[in-house]
């Protein structure tokens, strides 16, 4: 597959990962689609921790529902900092780094997923990431240090798509009610993570869910902290590079109908960066790999908005 530009860097990295870092840390909340390993020591079939998962990735399978990086791994490495572990691998690690939070299975709901078994649900996350800011705050010194330092890190929301999966197609659910609880819930856990220091947010768009970013960034936070939204439904249907995939409709693995999930030990396709997607619910490292960038540099204005994350990590917010 020929290199193909996006926002000035091409689909093999090249001007792309950083020696220098954009930001201090970064933070990850999420479902699958981030998932870099959480759910391999909780009790659930949402399990990614096994061959052909991470048949690209340096190690093998880690618990990340791809063949090799997820958005956020490469999102990482445009900003010039380490990858992030999981929540559950944080003992030893450098959390002034950041931790990734997201869960197989998750949602903003707390009860989605539950068929699956145990899973880290939005709430839980950000129960999670306030443990993280008291030892943030023992490290530095205090909670004002902590928030000072934590204001100047992205903090990437992609979460929603199993509370659709799940829920909203019952017949006791009409779409706009459901639709609007989902948003004062997940507003309510931005609101939370504000709290604890948050100021810069890539909010990742499902749908109605898009609107999101646009509802919170209001006179509420009067400039004391920016939103932008990711349409990866822009990114699909407009991106260059995301269209120049051959394969839009095929799994790369053999998969399991009652899940979704790759068959275990069977050999997936070879010609992998020319498939969307990796398994019946996932996409590829390659498709990953073009989401990552358009949010990262957007070489369209529809992938983000108001701006990229790029100019976002460049703002000076008042505290």
């Amino acid at each position: 597959m020929k290199p193909v530009a996006v926002g000035g860097c091409n689909f093999y990295l090249q001007n792309c990962v950083r020696a220098d870092s954009l930001a201090p840390c970064f933070f990850i909340f999420g479902d699958s689609l981030s998932d870099s390993g959480n759910n391999n020591f909780l009790p659930t079939t949402a399990k990614a921790n096994y061959f052909p998962y991470g048949i690209d990735f340096p190690g093998g399978s880690t618990g990340r529902f791809t063949n090799n990086f997820n958005s956020v791994d490469y999102l990482a490495k445009f900003m010039g900092v380490d990858l992030i572990q999981p929540f559950t691998n944080t003992s030893g690690s450098n959390i002034l780094k950041g931790v990734n939070y997201a869960s197989g299975a998750g949602g903003i709901l707390d009860d989605t997923g539950i068929l699956q078994g145990d899973r880290l649900n939005l709430r839980s996350q950000i129960t999670k990431h306030k443990l993280i800011f008291t030892s943030v705050a023992v490290k530095l010194g205090g909670v004002d240090a902590a928030k000072q330092y934590l204001s100047k890190c992205l903090y990437h929301m992609n979460i929603g798509r199993n509370d659709y999966f799940d829920n909203y197609l019952k017949p006791f659910f009409s779409l706009t009610t459901f639709t609007d609880d989902l948003i004062a819930r997940y507003a309510l856990q931005i609101k939370a993570l504000y709290g604890v220091g948050a100021r810069k947010f890539a909010l990742v768009g499902l749908g109605p869910i898009g609107c999101v970013p646009r509802k919170r960034n209001t006179n509420e936070y009067n400039g004391k902290a920016s939103f932008i939204m990711v349409n990866s439904s822009a990114i699909s249907s407009q991106s260059p590079a995301f269209l120049a995939l051959k394969n839009k409709n095929d799994s790369c693995c053999k998969t399991v109908s009652s899940t979704g999930l790759c068959v275990k030990n069977v050999t997936p396709c070879q010609d992998r960066d020319n498939y969307v997607f990796w398994d019946g619910l996932h996409t590829t490292d390659a498709a990953h790999k073009i989401y990552a960038l358009s949010q990262f540099n957007a070489s369209n204005s529809n992938f983000t908005y108001p701006m990229d994350i790029t100019h976002l990590l460049s703002l000076s917010l008042s505290s």
